[in-house]
């Protein structure tokens, strides 16, 4: 739930019993849980809006667990779903795209968040792109492969940001979308990531006609 916090030791069990139960059975990723800005953490957000770990009420951040995950022989995957968004938080808190000295609120849109917490990022804006290719970088720089991106479906040019994201990922970093808008039939989705979601959202919010055809052909994982 959006307003719950997983307590940082059921996530040790959960890693464990993960890594011993199926990692000798080809599984060889972990997802730490969402982080939302909405919740009372803000010390955990650095100067430039990308968070450190996922709420202030944990021990470890982000690195201490890709490293002891690591050690267990699997990878760390990390689930966002504020990539694509100036949270209120970061205003307040005078955040700036790292290498300049542009606030993050001058990169907010017109156009509020799905969760009424923020702005969707302007791509015209200067410091977007600069912006978005820092969220992969963040998570790269920490040891992880992989981010997982949700509730995209009303964001404005989301395959722009998927691009970016695309350049600063390279081949060894996994760019998933969960909840993407999937507009002109899904191109900027299969153009720019390497896997997608297609289930029961893809009927309910009317993100496009899947053909069979299509399938395996997203991304290069």
């Amino acid at each position: 739930h959006r307003e719950s916090v997983m307590p940082e030791a059921v996530f040790k069990e959960n890693v464990h019993w993960v890594a011993s139960e199926f990692r000798d059975h080809g599984y060889r990723y972990i997802r730490m849980p969402a982080h939302h800005h909405h919740l009372p953490h803000a010390e955990i957000v650095n100067e430039h809006g990308y968070p450190s770990k996922y709420h202030s009420v944990w021990e470890h951040t982000y690195a201490w667990w890709t490293e002891y995950i690591a050690d267990l022989g699997m990878h760390t995957l990390v689930y966002e779903h504020n990539v694509q968004a100036i949270n209120d938080i970061h205003v307040k808190l005078n955040c700036t795209v790292k290498g300049t000295d542009i606030p993050l609120g001058d990169l907010m849109s017109s156009v509020r968040s799905r969760w009424d917490d923020g702005a969707y990022v302007d791509v015209h804006k200067s410091g977007a792109r600069e912006y978005i290719k820092g969220w992969i970088a963040h998570y790269k720089d920490m040891g992880m492969k992989g981010i997982i991106l949700d509730w995209l479906t009303d964001v404005p040019n989301a395959a722009v940001m998927y691009r970016w994201m695309q350049e600063e990922a390279g081949d060894e970093f996994i760019v998933w979308a969960l909840m993407n808008p999937g507009v002109n039939e899904s191109k900027g989705e299969m153009d720019y990531l390497d896997l997608r979601r297609v289930a029961a959202d893809a009927r309910l919010y009317d993100f496009f006609e899947y053909k069979p055809e299509q399938e395996g052909k997203a991304g290069h994982h």
